[in-house]
């Protein structure tokens, strides 16, 4: 990009201010004396010295060196502008929030004058049509248009039941509607046969392989396409059954792994908060044998400063786990955050790649920690960190689980024993059966070091693993 030019033209000189333009140069070049250019502009020799030292005061002031860059700017005036452009955002948000609501208003205003008419006593009232909806005029409304309205209140933010309400029908059935039209076809339909209607148990079958060959993925609408003879509602229950199968025998045949003792192994995790002031960052650590949020940390950035922080402070006050479970984010491994380990004595474990369901413990509670910040609604950056330790407070205190006895994590937290391991111990032989696994398996170094904790924990009967278990 070309840098603008700083280049000043000569100045224009009125013709009014020409003559003593050409006074106050010829003084300066010694032509006239100071008495002899005042006398010819008709002024007094003090006068005409007063504009000339002027003139020269301005000419020194361009003279000076400045300082490169722009102009400092002041505290205070930065300030003001930061809280004027704040204000100009506000003000924004407010003026798009009330737009927003006056649209939906006005939409919701029809449907509702609607609804009350139809409802309305006396021989006036309309007999309601199972295939229009009453409007204001006393026409009928079409189901696309209702479903066109209904959209646009979703558009402006109003929950799918509250617009199918308004609509005087159940979002199920709105749903259905909006689908339809959405695929050009009509939203009303004649419903189809009876579904209490029973399939033949090859047709059933038939059924079944493809749901299983396809993992689940074809549609009620294809298995109906694909196998002549039956309905979209016995496709889809039939359907159903051979995925609930399917959970029940992936479930039996899966190898669950629990952790016996709390304080042997903790997790850590992230999750992203929307506030009014920007995202934050949420550092969860929680106990990986009972539900327990040991901590919760609120950082602006995730980024290793704040993970190294966040685990120290952890550490502090609720001791060291022997195993620290983590995902593979580049900041998890950095040396701020080895030290902490090391310094604790505590081994880094990472899960499988591309596997989420190797700290699923972790990723159910973000689903409650999202549930309960979501019930909040949009909050200050400020009063995050006293909305999220109310929140640790409830979930870990207040919830008795199944799981735990019908206990509170806390409770089962509290009633903890030290586990009397020695860390040097179980490193070094952590450290031998991952030089084993390599050298023996030819595997690569950070699945030899899991496994290698993994048998470790194991053979201390800290990790115990059975085969369909409910944990």
């Amino acid at each position: 990009m070309k840098k603008k030019s700083d280049y000043v033209p000569a100045p224009t000189v009125e013709a009014a201010m020409e003559e003593r333009y050409r006074a106050v140069l010829m003084v300066m070049s010694g032509q006239l004396t100071v008495k002899a250019a005042a006398k010819q502009l008709g002024l007094s020799r003090n006068r005409f010295q007063t504009l000339m030292h002027r003139g020269l005061a301005a000419l020194v002031q361009e003279l000076v060196p400045k300082a490169p860059g722009p102009v400092p700017v002041s505290e205070s005036e930065r300030a003001l502008r930061e809280e004027n452009e704040q204000l100009r955002r506000q003000v924004q948000r407010l003026e798009s929030r009330v737009e927003t609501v006056d649209r939906m208003l006005g939409i919701a205003s029809e449907m509702v004058r609607g609804q009350v008419r139809l409802t309305g006593r006396g021989p006036a009232r309309e007999r309601r049509s199972k295939t229009t909806i009453p409007t204001t005029d006393g026409e009928k409304e079409e189901p696309e248009v209702a479903v066109a309205r209904a959209l646009e209140l979703r558009s402006l933010g109003m929950r799918a039941e509250c617009a199918a309400a308004l609509a005087g029908r159940s979002d199920s059935t709105l749903r259905r509607w909006t689908r339809r039209v959405r695929c050009g076809e009509a939203a009303r339909q004649r419903p189809g046969p009876d579904s209490r209607a029973v399939l033949p148990a090859e047709t059933v079958a038939r059924l079944a392989e493809l749901v299983r060959a396809t993992n689940g993925l074809i549609g009620a609408d294809a298995l109906r396409h694909a196998v002549p003879g039956t309905t979209r509602r016995t496709c889809a229950a039939v359907k159903r059954d051979t995925l609930r199968h399917v959970e029940r025998e992936r479930l039996a045949a899966t190898q669950r792994v629990v952790v016996t003792e709390p304080g042997v192994v903790r997790g850590f995790d992230q999750m992203h908060v929307h506030t009014n002031d920007g995202v934050r960052w949420l550092l969860f650590s929680a106990d990986g044998a009972v539900q327990y949020r040991t901590s919760v940390a609120v950082a602006e950035h995730y980024d290793a400063v704040s993970v190294a922080a966040a685990v120290e402070r952890d550490f502090g006050e609720n001791g060291a786990p022997l195993v620290w479970r983590i995902d593979r984010a580049r900041q998890h491994e950095h040396p701020l955050v080895l030290d902490v380990l090391e310094r604790n004595q505590v081994l880094l474990l990472h899960g499988p790649p591309r596997h989420p369901q190797y700290y699923g413990q972790l990723e159910r509670q973000n689903r409650e920690h999202r549930a309960w910040l979501d019930a909040l609604g949009p909050v200050d950056a400020d009063d995050l960190e006293a909305h999220v330790q109310r929140m640790l407070a409830a979930l870990n205190a207040a919830w008795p689980r199944r799981t735990l006895d019908w206990k509170t994590a806390a409770q089962k937290w509290n009633q903890r024993q030290h586990v009397a391991i020695d860390r040097d111990a179980l490193r070094d032989e952590v450290r031998d059966r991952a030089a084993k696994l390599r050298r023996d398996n030819h595997i690569t170094d950070d699945r030899a070091e899991r496994f290698a904790i993994e048998a470790a924990l194991t053979h201390r009967q800290l990790l115990r693993r059975s085969a369909g278990e409910r944990c």
